[in-house]
């Protein structure tokens, strides 16, 4: 069996899930919390440590992992979550890390090693659409995005392109669920919900 890499994971937990009406990363689904379905699909392609970047601590203490809360940039979006990663894998004497949206339960089961089979930083698509806040970055762009973000600059798609991130695509064959659909909603959950 070959080796998984020992890439970092931080997933993005720390939106204001304004559109669901409360946490949507612990939200039931299947039977589990939205997040628990995150951190089983990346637990399996990476033998780094993974974190939660989250300034909510206490709804997340039950996980066993560590919690990394933004320092800069705060409320300025998901660019601020990918700062924090970057920020928490140099301080570990890791090289890149990867950044995962906490509300998508079908991620691709291949997701880090397709990433890490790119140009470093890389990001996700599928469907012809990007999805930049998932992705694979090098710990040295942390002043390069800091800089961004307090320039104004808040588009993670403007962030991807700045840094000529490599595009992966995870589109799949027809008829089956977008690896990068995302729970927005209660409705979107009750969808996802019949997968499960």
């Amino acid at each position: 069996m070959k080796a998984l890499p020992s890439t970092p994971i931080c997933v993005l937990a720390g939106g204001s899930s304004e559109r669901f009406g409360s946490n949507k990363a612990l939200a039931d689904l299947g039977g589990k919390p939205l997040i628990s379905h995150v951190l089983d699909r990346v637990s399996r392609q990476s033998s780094g440590p993974i974190a939660i970047n989250t300034n909510d601590r206490s709804d997340f203490s039950s996980f066993g992992l560590p919690i990394v809360e933004d320092r800069y940039c705060k409320g300025q979006g998901p660019l601020t979550g990918i700062l924090t990663a970057l920020r928490w894998a140099s301080e570990a004497n890791y090289g890149c890390v990867a950044t995962i949206a906490v509300d998508l339960p079908f991620l691709p089961e291949n997701f880090i090693h397709a990433l890490s089979s790119a140009t470093i930083p890389s990001i996700a698509m599928s469907g012809e659409r990007w999805h930049p806040v998932n992705g694979l970055w090098n710990c040295s762009l942390h002043d390069d995005l800091r800089r961004h973000l307090a320039s104004g600059r808040h588009s993670s798609h403007s962030w991807a392109e700045n840094c000529n991130a490599e595009v992966v695509d995870f589109s799949t064959d027809s008829g089956l669920v977008d690896p990068f659909w995302n729970i927005n909603t209660r409705e979107d959950l009750a969808l996802a919900a019949r997968h499960f």
